[in-house]
């Protein structure tokens, strides 16, 4: 228990340094604040992260994570995400949930079912914007498309290949090479078991709060963009969300960065005091 505590305190303790660094030495570029716009973006802020534990937290619900414990460990992971590219803060999230359950592999599905509704929604919401501005694809409309499809098409077709595997194994069971094969093939089937527990009668639920996020995150945007340019447009939306995932800075991004940075030690603080509370 104690190593695996020690392990926990020294991941968070780099993802601190990983977090300095970018917020210090990669992003050097100053921004100006104007303080009204800036308290206005904070209200869809929020809203956006609340729907988005709240969806987590009924993803995890079978598997009895406190919902306090949630929210430290995905305000954690959405920070790395903020600032660092590629949302490796993913991995974090991984890690955190799956301490806290201690249960990594279901920690992965449950990731992996939240960013697939993710990138459902947000895949309708590009090609619409994409289609009506007549633009061509963009990176991250393309690679949504990959991730959507891959995961379908693995879920669709599961069973169906399973059925057959399993039976073609069987008969060649004498082979050694085969009996690994139905090893590896009944833990498959497990994890499939696992993802259809998971989102089980409350795929519109996860839909609809998954909807709810990216409006407010649209919400958001747009309330920024008019901050820099006086315009605002779904392009701008677009375009952020693409920043967002190759870690190109800019200033979009830098409120977004800075207000995750206001709540996330509001919620320490907040969660520190209660704690302290508890124990007198």
């Amino acid at each position: 228990m104690k190593k695996k505590r020690g392990l926990y305190n020294t991941i968070n303790f780099i993802a601190v340094i990983i977090v300095i660094y970018f917020l210090l030495v990669e992003n050097k570029e100053k921004i100006s604040i104007n303080v009204p716009y800036f308290l206005y973006a904070i209200i869809p802020f929020i809203c956006i992260h609340i729907l988005r534990i709240l969806r987590q937290y009924i993803i995890f619900i079978d598997n009895k994570m406190k919902l306090h414990k949630l929210t430290k460990a995905y305000l954690k992971s959405s920070l790395i995400n903020t600032i660092v590219p590629f949302k490796i803060g993913e991995l974090f999230k991984i890690y955190l949930y799956g301490y806290e359950m201690d249960n990594y592999k279901k920690s992965i599905i449950g990731v992996i079912i939240d960013k697939f509704f993710d990138a459902v929604i947000l895949l309708l919401i590009f090609i619409t914007i994409e289609i009506f501005y007549q633009k061509p694809l963009s990176f991250i409309t393309i690679l949504l498309l990959i991730f959507v499809g891959l995961i379908i098409i693995i879920y669709v077709s599961f069973e169906n290949t399973y059925n057959f595997l399993n039976k073609f194994l069987i008969k060649n069971k004498n082979s050694e090479t085969c009996i690994k094969c139905l090893k590896i093939l009944e833990e498959l089937k497990i994890i499939f078991s696992d993802i259809k527990n998971m989102i089980k009668d409350r795929i519109i639920l996860i839909l609809i709060l998954t909807s709810m996020s990216w409006a407010f995150e649209i919400w958001f945007v747009s309330i920024i963009s008019k901050v820099i340019n006086n315009n605002s447009s779904f392009i701008d939306f677009i375009n952020y969300m693409n920043n967002s995932f190759i870690g190109t800075p800019n200033i979009l991004s830098k409120y977004y960065i800075l207000i995750t940075l206001i709540i996330f030690i509001a919620f320490i603080i907040s969660y520190a005091v209660g704690k302290l509370f508890k124990e007198s």
